[in-house]
């Protein structure tokens, strides 16, 4: 690919005086610089058409396609895009010829506009931030104009044939002025047009935020009960756990009772028995007195035991 020229914007000559092959060096330089620079590609992009109506000038017919094959870097198509556009800003009524319209417009955005007729291309740019939308917005934007504006571009052009004709048989002024006011009320249509769906556009805006508020508003409140729930469950499952301790701690408490009656128990059997061997050690009398003597305190004792 030709390396980017420098490419002077002021022409120092007339065009027609250079060779064919300074002004293709300079197409393809200026085509690389309308690439890469973006704000100020339509300028850069009309003065390469400028050089591409010059050499097609020189070209015999039929030449040019093969021309731009064999010494562009670019399509044949973007070629003519330039050459249109090199003309356009030259018109003096053209919404082409206000270069600060496009100041900040890529050249993708200039050639959209371009492509479309100058009756569409000054309505999009009149009603939309043509820099906020993309390429592909911009071209749907310019194609539902399109369709709007058929019958509106057909009674322009009936109109002005009849004008033309004004005078001439069969042509009356009731005419004109009748295709006139359908022309009013068809531009009327379409700004209204325009108008419900900017007020459509708005109203789902405000609805999808009015129902954004409403899920906020649900998961705040579902998350609201969830942590509820969550605080309950957690305070029960306390209670639970310590209800349990409280068990363990009884149950504890409960086995070591137990075990300190077992020991007793057995140690009253052991003293029960050694009083028992005791007795028989002693004589007859003496012990016959301390058999009654433990049995009135083992009576005793059981009377106390089933109270």
């Amino acid at each position: 690919m030709t390396e980017i020229t420098n490419v002077e914007y002021e022409v120092q000559k007339e065009l027609t005086a250079k060779t064919t092959e300074e002004l293709q060096i300079e197409v393809n330089g200026l085509y690389q610089q309308m690439e890469m620079i973006g704000s100020i590609a339509m300028m850069i992009a009309a003065n390469a058409g400028q050089r591409l109506l010059v050499i097609k000038e020189r070209l015999k017919h039929g030449e040019f396609e093969s021309w731009c094959e064999s010494h562009l870097d670019f399509s044949k198509r973007k070629a003519e895009m330039m050459m249109s556009l090199a003309k356009r800003c030259e018109e003096e009524n053209s919404l082409f010829s206000k270069a600060q319209t496009f100041a900040d417009l890529n050249i993708s955005k200039v050639f959209a506009l371009l492509a479309a007729p100058e009756e569409v291309a000054k309505e999009v740019v009149e009603n939309n931030d043509i820099s906020e939308m993309t390429v592909r917005e911009l071209k749907e934007e310019i194609a539902d104009l399109k369709l709007q504006n058929a019958e509106i571009v057909e009674l322009k052009s009936r109109i002005k044939e009849l004008e033309e004709e004004k005078g001439e048989p069969g042509v009356s002024s009731k005419e004109i002025e009748e295709l006139k006011e359908k022309l009013k009320k068809e531009k009327d249509k379409l700004k209204k047009t325009k108008r419900d769906k900017d007020d459509e556009v708005k109203k789902a805006l405000e609805e999808a935020r009015v129902e954004l508020d409403r899920e906020i508003e649900k998961a705040v409140a579902t998350a609201n009960v969830q942590a509820k729930t969550e605080k309950i469950k957690t305070e029960k499952e306390l209670e639970e756990a310590r209800a349990e301790i409280e068990k363990l701690n009884m149950a504890a408490s409960s086995g070591e009772i137990i075990t300190a009656f077992r020991i007793n128990v057995k140690s009253m059997q052991t003293i029960f028995n050694e009083c028992l061997g005791q007795l028989a050690k002693m004589d007859e009398n003496t012990s016959s007195k301390f058999k009654k003597a433990l049995t009135e305190i083992l009576t005793s004792e059981l009377e106390a035991l089933n109270e």
